[in-house]
Parts: structure tokens; sequence; C-alpha cells
């Protein structure tokens, strides 16, 4: 098994938790503590910045809370316009992207300033990913949808705005959103979407989908068209896939995990695997539906949880389970991340995550002013006040 890899957990036995342990050893790492407060039971409410910082929302109260990786103790809690349903980080640690129902609020990690707020779902969004580039921020939940964000066009709308609202509404702002902020939507399930995993090359990536539909669909970030799509007999609650992206799975509420193959042999646009299913490798251990899946390049080993409790290593070529880890409750979260680090240097600590849009300001000099430009899509991102 991978010797540099620490899993996060949530657990709930009366009181969810935040643990992390040693996928190597098996060995209980770190248990941070909250001071009385619940971290959020949903999937995608946990994240990292870098290998530093820690964060994961409460369940009852709208707050963000944060932890330097090293430590146990509580750093701080960071005030939000209401209660976190998905959160998660950008792959450089610039910034953070959180859901407050069918509201995404986009932070900047170093100043704390709110740069971007967008609102393009009807319902909760459930699920939030950013590509492996950071260009591109990926949103899905209730509504059945999947939105494929431009990052700066959403940052950059922020200070060509100059002081006015880009709260967008499907109903008066639709059409310039959708060619502005909007790369791609995708409508194709038709129950709620559960996971994302996002490929890795930017835009040449491909981004694979999970819904409660029983439906695994695979599709091409650059020209946003469906590529794929599997049909099981179960709902799909979480996905991932390998580095090499020929072996995609998925996890059901029935606690099976399936995997296929997508070179194995010649695949259709739809293939339907709920009569053949035992074609495929399955991988049966759990006995309650899945929360999260991760697949640990350097061994091919494959890390699963579960409602059931445990948190399962499993060796992907056969399929066995090479490890168990239990929890006191059912897991609700996982995060697999670097070895924590014991003796470094401190952490960087966070500052307040702003709940009013950051402007630039009038009256800045052109030489206080950093313009960056993303010269790949041919536009400006946004303006960079120096402080």
């Amino acid at each position: 098994m991978d010797h540099s890899c620490t899993c996060f957990c949530t657990s709930a036995e009366g009181k969810v938790k935040v643990t992390a342990w040693d996928l190597r050893s098996g060995v209980l790492v770190k248990s941070y503590a909250l001071h009385g407060a619940e971290v959020e039971d949903r999937a995608n409410c946990i994240c990292t910045i870098g290998n530093e910082i820690l964060l994961s929302s409460l369940q009852t109260k709208p707050f963000i809370c944060y932890w330097d990786i090293k430590k146990e103790q509580l750093c701080n809690r960071i005030s939000c316009a209401g209660l976190v349903t998905a959160m998660t980080c950008d792959p450089f640690g610039e910034y953070c992207a959180a859901a407050i129902r069918e509201k995404i609020y986009i932070w900047e990690v170093s100043t704390g300033n709110l740069l971007g707020m967008c609102c393009q779902h009807y319902k909760v969004v459930d699920v939030l990913k950013f590509t492996d580039d950071g260009v591109h921020l990926i949103s899905a939940g209730k509504d059945c949808r999947i939105i494929v964000w431009k990052l700066a066009s959403v940052l950059s709308d922020a200070f060509e705005s100059s002081g006015q609202s880009i709260m967008y509404s499907p109903r008066n702002y639709y059409s310039q959103l959708k060619d502005q902020c909007v790369r791609h939507v995708w409508s194709d399930h038709s129950l709620p979407v559960t996971d994302i995993w996002c490929g890795y090359g930017g835009l040449k990536s491909r981004i694979v989908s999970s819904s409660l539909d029983q439906t695994c669909k695979v599709y091409e970030l650059s020209s946003g068209k469906l590529i794929c799509s599997f049909l099981f007999d179960f709902g799909l609650t979480s996905v991932t896939a390998d580095c090499a992206e020929t072996r995609i799975f998925v996890g059901g509420s029935n606690g099976k995990i399936a995997e296929v193959d997508l070179y194995l042999q010649h695949t259709r646009k739809f293939e339907q695997l709920d009569k053949n299913l035992s074609d495929h490798c399955v991988f049966a251990g759990h006995s309650k539906a899945i929360t999260s899946l991760a697949v640990l390049s350097k061994q091919y080993s494959l890390v699963s949880s579960s409602l059931d409790g445990s948190v399962r290593v499993w060796d992907i070529v056969s399929r066995q389970n090479l490890k168990v880890i239990w929890q006191k409750g059912p897991v609700t979260n996982m995060l697999i991340n670097g070895v924590v680090p014991v003796n470094s240097l401190p952490s960087r600590m966070l500052k307040p995550f702003k709940k009013q849009l950051h402007y630039a300001s009038k009256e800045t000099k052109e030489d206080d002013v950093v313009h960056v430009w993303d010269f790949r899509y041919k536009s400006g991102r946004w303006n960079k006040q120096h402080t």
C-alpha cells in the first residue's frame, strides 16, 4: 500500500467527528477536536488546502471549521451565509469554493475576499470539484444538472461589475451567463447527481458522473459531448477512476463496488450492465451504501468508505480486501491526502471569509494593479489589488 497516504474520515456515533488514519498500518493518527459541535454528516464536506490546513463544515450551524493539519486543536471557525452543503479547494490552494443550498461562493484563501458568487442550480448543490489545472469548477446537485464553470470568467466579472451584483438569475441572465461563465450544462441524468470525478489533462480531460438513476456517464470536457453511459442495477453513490483512466469504479447504495474496464472490449455509447454485471469486476465486502472511493496510484489499490462504519483497502488486480479500518459509526466522508507532517514549519493561518463581494476600487492606481490574463482562452482573468 501507499506509504505516504493519510485517510481523513468523518464518522458518527452520537457526535460526528473528523479522524485521520494511516492507511499502511491502520493506526489512528489524529482526532480533531470540535468543542461540542458536529461536522457535516453528508458527503463532499471536507477538504484540505495543500498539506497544511483541514476544513470541514458544521452540521447544524453556518460555520466552516479549520485545523492546522499537524494539530488536533481547532484553529478557528469561519462564519458563512448559511449551512454549507458542499465544499472544495483548488489544487494549488488559492481558492475555496462552497455551496450554500443552490448558491456557490468562491473565496481567495490568502485574503478571505469573496471573489465570485454564482447561481444556476434550481435545487441544493451537493457536489463541487475543481479540474486538475484549477481552470474549471464543476457543480452538481439535486436538480440533476452538471454545470462546468469557467473560473476566470466568474472571478473577472466581479471586478468588471464595479460594485454591481453578479448574482445571476436563470430567468433574466441565463443566455449571457452561459456564454460568459458557463462552459457546459449537462442534463442527462434523471435523478440527483451524487458524485463527480475529474480526469487529468486540463481542458482535454474527461468527467465521470454518478447518479441515483443507476447510470454512470463519461463526458469530454473540451467539447461537452457524452462519450458513453453505463447502466447498473443499483443506485450509484460514488465514482472514481485510476490514473490511466482505463478503469472506472462505482459504488452503490447496496454496498457493491463495480469496476468497468473501458478497454476490455468495444464500448458502445450506451452500455447496459445490469444483466451481465457478473462479467465485470465486483468488490464485495460492504453491507451498506458506499460514501466515497479513491485510488492509490503507487500500489494500484482502491480505498472505499461506507455507512457500515468501515474503510476498506482493496487490491485492484485480485479484488481482495487487504485491510479494514473500523470506525465508531457510519463513515460519511473520506479524503485521501499525503502523510501528516510531524516536524515542519507552522502552517499559514486562514483569514475569515467575507460575506460581501470584493470589488476593485475605482481609486486604485494603475501601478497598484496586476493584470492577469489567461492566454489559452484569450480573455482576461481578474485584477488583483496589492495589499
